[in-house]
């Protein structure tokens, strides 16, 4: 357990490391957050993800003291982390296939909720 929250997180901040110096790139290569409304989406979309590991990575530092301060409680907070990372799992699963649905899916959503015209 202790090795794999130790190798989650250093992913986790690898990847959050990886994004910025991407976007980085593109900001030096002209491609800015207002250059078109793809660029836009893009940024919001990663910057959103990138919020989300963030945010797991507190909660994994939090489980990290813990297991580094040998307290009782380390299972807790492994535990939280789980739920975290599954919970945002699920939901960028459903977010994936909205975005490859095809378009009778999203007139079908808007049907639903109430939103046509």
């Amino acid at each position: 357990m202790k090795s794999g929250l130790v190798l989650g997180g250093v992913f986790s901040a690898a990847f959050v490391s990886g994004q910025l110096l991407f976007w980085q790139q593109l900001y030096q290569q002209g491609f800015m957050v207002n250059s078109n409304p793809a660029l836009s989406f893009f940024y919001i979309f990663t910057g959103l993800h990138g919020t989300h590991v963030g945010i797991g990575l507190l909660a994994w530092l939090g489980a990290l003291a813990a297991m580094l301060r040998h307290s009782p409680k380390l299972g807790q907070y492994v535990e939280l982390c789980a739920i975290y990372w599954h919970f945002l799992l699920g939901l960028w699963l459903v977010l994936f296939t909205l975005l490859v649905s095809k378009p009778d899916t999203y007139n079908a959503i808007v049907a639903f909720c109430g939103l046509g015209a």
